[in-house]
């Protein structure tokens, strides 16, 4: 009974404590937030008055006792120097402050959290060199420091001292020199399954023991200035998923076994001086391969048959190297590939009518090989194919009318062929211009000029009746509509003119005085008036206006003179 009032001393004590750091969070978190710069009042919440509690505040997650063990302020458009306060949240687990503007030195007082476990402060401008002091944090198992700013001679060798180091960012800055061999000799880093080195200046060659834990599945060192052999090693690496090696300068073969592991997805190894064949596959290939890019290198001989073993991928680019020999059949067999690019080799023979069983293909790109024989009209078996370039090839024959029909095409390109014959006009053709069809003599239609005697459809094309092309029919429509405006123009000028005539013949006259001549007055000037016209001597001056109207108003004066019966001559 003696220890029940002492356990109840010690449960009063711990809530109090409990409480402190509650309150020792807000504190620190409100302390944090006066040091930075918050434009969007992203951080209105950060409020003690009107928000009391302060796990209800933006980005904070508690655990018990009101403990802050989570802040995520990622994407805030938060700026200034990562406040040091934050060093006071030694319950915090998880720190985020990515996508944000901070700037300057990564503190190192973040080495006091030493229950963290995920800091992230990637996409940021922080500079300067990576803290010793954070070898402190051996908990850590993300450390996300990539795209920033940060410098340094080598990289950084504290992070060989996290043992549970899961994940390494460090892409994306200016770190410059060898990979250091510790990175590939770490008998305590067990659990590494992510190192992304790229987009530096990294020399030399790579460690051949960096998969000697047996957990890396990515590897990201693109963008860097390497050299050197893949190492052989990264062949035997069954844990691998993801290679990412491309923009270097690495030589050598591709190693042995590569695309055979099995957790494999995706291969990056484009541009750079890689040599020797397509790697064949002795085995069963990478099942859940996506993406296989080995475009602008060296590599030279002919594609295996084995290619079409590789069932999953997606994206298949091989262009500008030296391969040679004939496109395999079995590339049929890629059901999942949407994306194909063996453009700038030295392929021989035809385009494999087995292509057209790739559905999902939309991008298809064979130009600039070697390529003869005609264009299989199997290609039209791909329904969504938006892109489509077979040109600087050897092909001849006829444009197949099905590809015509492919309401997907978006472009084609079969420029620079030994193609002939009248070009397809219905469908996605319609919408093509002669870019897409030069360089071959023998096509003809809309654009290219009228077909040869011969030529089946040679007397009409699809665009229009009579040989007209789509030019010749615009500059008819145009001249239409011009002849139509003038028409119309003339048709308003000539009635304005004879408005302006009928007006001019029209005379008002009202008189407010007894006339001083008679109705024989008047007899004598149509007399006079005949006399003239006899004579052809009528002309266009004041005196002939005058007479006109001394005519006009004698002939008035006689009808009224006929009619002096029934109107008296003062009522005038």
């Amino acid at each position: 009974m003696r220890l029940l009032p002492l356990l109840l001393l010690l449960a009063l004590a711990a809530g109090a404590a409990g409480a402190a750091g509650g309150g020792t969070d807000a504190g620190a978190l409100l302390a944090a937030k006066a040091a930075l710069s918050d434009p969007t009042g992203a951080l209105a919440s950060w409020n003690a008055t009107s928000s009391p509690d302060h796990c209800a505040w933006a980005g904070v997650t508690c655990g018990d006792a009101g403990v802050v063990v989570g802040l995520d302020v990622s994407g805030l458009n938060l700026s200034g120097a990562l406040p040091p306060a934050l060093s006071r949240l030694r319950g915090l687990q998880r720190l985020s402050v990515a996508a944000n503007a901070f700037g300057g030195p990564i503190p190192p007082s973040l080495a006091r959290l030493q229950q963290l476990l995920h800091l992230n402060l990637s996409n940021n401008a922080f500079n300067g060199s990576f803290p010793p002091a954070l070898a402190r944090l051996r908990g850590l198992r993300v450390l996300d420091l990539y795209n920033n700013n940060l410098t340094s001679a080598t990289l950084p060798l504290e992070v060989t001292q996290m043992p549970m180091l899961r994940h390494l960012h460090l892409g994306g800055n200016f770190f410059s020199g060898e990979i250091p061999p510790e990175y590939g000799r770490w008998p305590r880093l067990q659990y590494l399954a992510l190192l992304d080195l790229s987009s530096n200046k990294l020399t030399g060659t790579l460690p051949p023991e960096l998969c000697a834990g047996g957990k890396l599945q990515t590897l990201i060192a693109l963008g860097n200035f390497l050299f050197g052999a893949i190492p052989d090693s990264l062949g035997k690496c069954k844990s691998l998923s993801r290679v990412r090696l491309g923009e270097n300068y690495l030589n050598g073969s591709i190693p042995n076994g590569l695309f055979e592991l099995p957790k494999l997805t995706q291969v990056e190894l484009q541009d750079n001086l890689l040599t020797g064949n397509f790697p064949a596959v002795t085995g069963a290939a990478a099942p859940n391969l996506g993406e296989i890019s080995l475009s602008n290198n060296q590599l030279t001989g002919t594609l295996p048959a084995s290619l079409g073993n590789f069932s999953g991928v997606q994206k298949l680019l091989l262009d500008r190297n030296s391969f040679s020999g004939d496109v395999p059949p079995e590339i049929g067999r890629l059901q999942q590939l949407s994306k194909a690019d063996l453009s700038s080799n030295k392929f021989e023979g035809g385009v494999p009518p087995e292509i057209g069983k790739c559905r999902l293909l939309t991008y298809l790109d064979m130009s600039q090989n070697k390529l003869s024989g005609k264009i299989p009209p199997a290609i039209s078996g791909m329904r969504i194919l938006n892109y489509l370039n077979l040109s600087h090839n050897h092909l001849d024959g006829e444009i197949p009318p099905s590809i015509a029909t492919m309401q997907s095409l978006t472009a084609v390109d079969f420029s620079y062929n030994n193609l002939s014959g009248l070009v397809p006009g219905t469908g996605q053709f319609s919408y093509f211009n002669a870019t897409s069809f030069v360089g071959n003599p023998g096509l003809c239609g809309p654009y290219l000029g009228p077909c040869h005697p011969g030529i089946a459809g040679a007397d009409h094309t699809p665009h229009g009746h009579g040989g007209l092309t789509n030019t010749v029919k615009l500059l008819i429509v145009l001249g239409l509509l011009v002849c139509s405006i003038a028409f119309a123009a003339a048709a308003i000028l000539k009635a304005r003119s004879l408005k302006k005539a009928s007006e001019a013949r029209v005379w008002k006259l009202t008189a407010f005085q007894r006339l001083d001549f008679t109705s024989d007055d008047g007899s004598k000037e149509v007399l006079m008036l005949q006399e003239f016209q006899e004579g052809g001597r009528l002309a266009c001056t004041d005196a002939s206006v005058k007479f006109q109207v001394r005519m006009q108003s004698a002939a008035y004066l006689k009808a009224m003179s006929m009619n002096r019966v029934s109107v008296r001559g003062d009522d005038f």
